[in-house]
């Protein structure tokens, strides 16, 4: 009958083990945003938390050896989770699915964690506590604590850039705050936040940001998940500031979640940009008519992205706040 039930144990351990693992693979949140896809990746720390303790327990059930090498066992079930987080991670990358070398620093934090927290409770270990029991029980746990922190920091840092976005509103984005960073992508291009030098001109130029646009196809800053809702407001408004002798172009470019990916189905704008002080509004009405065959969803824009065409030469200027008015 012990012989049937450590079967069956073995069973549903390896069955939850293999669950955990297509949950890995294959699970996807309904969300498309920057925040559900960071609240996945940070599901890797939960999940392989919980599948190092089911490794953990199918060896200890399983290898009489390492068994009665309780220390060993966890060191052998934590290089089997790892082995299993870079496998998955192949597979991910085998079968088109999102996949990352940081994911498997998310699943070593949680493998480190998971048996942490489980060895401060596990009974076999009591012997190997000595006299130091409760000691080194607090110090497992602040150190499982510490390292779910780490793992889970990047959300953490996202939504503390969402509240910071929200509370900047009518300012869509300002690439001199930190928050701005989180809803950023840069494509060949670089910026530098840390230019603090003033000019001659009315505005300080501590406000702006250094933008580089490097010689090739569309380089460009795109803004990522910008505050949705521009349905109250007038006007978009880009300051820019060009040490460059001779003028230049960019073009301004505002889509909706509604975006099909169509040249057509999206608001473009081409910018001349001068030497000294730049200041620009757009209508947003303009905006808001441009996709043909509709209109723009002013509630719910997704994007904006500043970009240059195909420069002969790189392109260097100053971004200011992008604001509503």
């Amino acid at each position: 009958m012990g012989r049937l039930s450590s079967h069956n144990k073995q069973i549903v351990l390896l069955s939850a083990l293999t669950a955990v693992v297509l949950i890995v693979l294959f699970g996807k949140l309904p969300g498309n945003s920057l925040f559900w896809r960071e609240v996945q990746n940070s599901g890797h720390t939960f999940l392989f938390a919980v599948a190092a303790v089911l490794i953990l327990l199918l060896l200890r059930d399983s290898s009489v050896v390492l068994r009665r090498a309780p220390l060993k066992l966890y060191v052998v079930a934590g290089l089997i989770g790892l082995l299993v987080g870079v496998l998955t991670e192949v597979v991910q990358l085998l079968i088109g699915s999102d996949s990352s070398p940081v994911d498997v620093m998310r699943d070593l934090t949680g493998i480190v964690g998971g048996l942490g927290f489980f060895a401060s409770v596990d009974k076999t270990l009591q012997p190997h506590w000595l006299k130091s029991r409760q000691i080194k029980k607090a110090g497992l746990v602040v150190m499982s604590i510490s390292v779910f922190t780490a793992g889970l920091f990047p959300l953490a840092h996202l939504s503390a850039a969402y509240v910071q976005r929200n509370e900047a509103f009518p300012v869509v984005f300002d690439l001199k705050n930190e928050w701005s960073s989180s809803f950023i992508e840069i494509k060949n291009a670089v910026v530098k936040t840390s230019i603090d030098q003033q000019v001659s001109t009315a505005n300080n130029l501590k406000r702006f940001a250094l933008v580089q646009f490097k010689h090739g196809i569309y380089p460009g800053v795109s803004m990522i998940e910008p505050y949705p809702d521009w349905s109250l407001f007038e006007a978009l408004t880009l300051e820019i500031y060009s040490e460059q002798a001779v003028e230049f172009d960019l073009v301004v470019r505002v889509h909706d979640k509604k975006h099909n990916h169509a040249y057509s189905d999206r608001f473009n704008k081409r910018l001349i940009v001068k030497a000294g002080e730049n200041h620009f509004q757009i209508p947003l009405h303009d905006i808001k008519r441009a996709p043909m065959g509709r209109e723009m969803d002013m509630t719910r824009i997704s994007e904006l992205v500043l970009f240059a065409g195909k420069p002969v030469a790189p392109i260097s200027f100053y971004l200011g706040a992008i604001r509503l008015e």
